[in-house]
């Protein structure tokens, strides 16, 4: 795991330095965090995802289980609409402040 990220940090830093730009460093570190926090929780499981994406790539196949991106994104609506509503800076009124 240690080889994969030392890989991407040399191309993202690379990548910085010719664009003057980190947002591919924040990217990176923000993907590497979830990483960092899945093998915490349960050692092991980068790599098991690895093994069974090279099986889908190998054989065309979804895994057991597997659920279509279609109903991916269905349930993902569900859930966003049974969410509460989120409240913004803009929904909130200006208590306490004068307008001029």
């Amino acid at each position: 795991m240690r080889y994969e990220f030392d890989r991407e940090w040399d191309h993202v830093m690379e990548e910085a330095r010719l664009n003057h730009s980190l947002v591919g460093v924040h990217d990176l570190l923000a993907k590497w965090r979830l990483f960092a926090y899945a093998e915490l929780k349960d050692p092991g499981s980068y790599y098991r995802i690895l093994a069974k994406a090279e099986v889908v790539l190998r054989t065309g196949e979804a895994p057991a289980g597997s659920i279509s991106g279609e109903e991916m994104k269905a349930i993902i609506q569900q859930r966003l609409a049974d969410a509460p509503p989120r409240v913004t800076p803009s929904d909130t009124p200006n208590v306490g402040l004068e307008q001029n």
